[in-house]
């Protein structure tokens, strides 16, 4: 199965970084089957439309159709293939976005979670 990451501009690369892990890892938009974690899949990565880089990754997790809100389906996947400029531009992004790496995973900005997902005062 071949995967494609379409980003609609570079700036918006930090929103599709995982940032956890020794190698960098992205999340995947879209609908998945399970049976494709733990495989190595083709991907092709696009930003603006034009192709950036065709590279090989590991699907390590899956949140599947029906994940709760304000979660998305998709899948996460660690480049498997040494890609030293693109390793960089993603590292670019993510120190000068730090606020949005990752954003992805979330159908909304995190300052509209931190109200949702606060505790009872009572708790403290």
């Amino acid at each position: 199965m071949e995967l494609s990451l379409c980003i609609p501009s570079a700036e918006d690369l930090a929103r599709y970084v995982l940032g956890f892990g020794l190698r960098p890892a992205l999340f995947i938009p879209g609908q998945f089957d399970a049976s494709i974690v733990g495989g190595v899949h083709p991907l092709e990565i696009r930003v603006d439309g034009m192709l950036v880089i065709h590279t090989q990754v590991r699907i390590f997790f899956i949140a599947p159709a029906g994940v709760i809100e304000p979660f998305v389906p998709g899948i996460g996947a660690s480049l498997v293939l040494d890609h030293a400029e693109f390793f960089a531009q993603i590292r670019l992004h993510c120190e000068r976005n730090p606020q949005i790496a990752g954003t992805s995973l979330l159908q909304c900005s995190p300052e509209e979670i931190h109200d949702r997902f606060t505790l009872s005062s009572r708790l403290y």
